[in-house]
């Protein structure tokens, strides 16, 4: 494979350190954001961990459906980025309901949950 030459004119400079800064503005944001967790009282009434709650999410255009990895209750989403609980299980055991992780995203607990008895594999 070969790729053409590319442009040095000055505009074509001018657009790539732009787009270089706002990338390096919004991750810095992004820092700010997860080290100060200034939406916490929201993050946490729907049960995301810091990363599911600041990170943008990617999915598909189609209506899809999931069950529950804790109580395999069926859920609909309208795309493809589906969570791994429902909210009842989520709240129940301190868990992400995007990702399952641990809410506070400890990886020392005193206690784990145990679902594995309830999912549906």
């Amino acid at each position: 494979m070969r790729q053409r030459r590319g442009n040095l004119a000055r505009s074509t400079i001018v657009a790539a350190s732009s787009r270089s800064k706002q990338r390096v503005d919004s991750t810095l944001k992004l820092a700010d954001q997860l080290r100060n967790d200034p939406a916490k009282s929201e993050r946490l009434e729907a049960c995301l961990c810091k990363a599911c709650y600041y990170f943008t999410q990617m999915g598909g255009a189609a209506m899809t459906n999931r069950e529950c990895a804790g109580c395999g209750k069926d859920e609909i989403y309208n795309s493809t980025a589906t969570d791994a609980l429902c909210l009842d299980c989520a709240k129940a055991h301190s868990l992400c309901k995007r990702c399952g992780g641990d809410r506070d995203m400890r990886t020392r607990r005193d206690t784990w949950p145990d679902m594995s008895e309830t999912s549906s594999d």
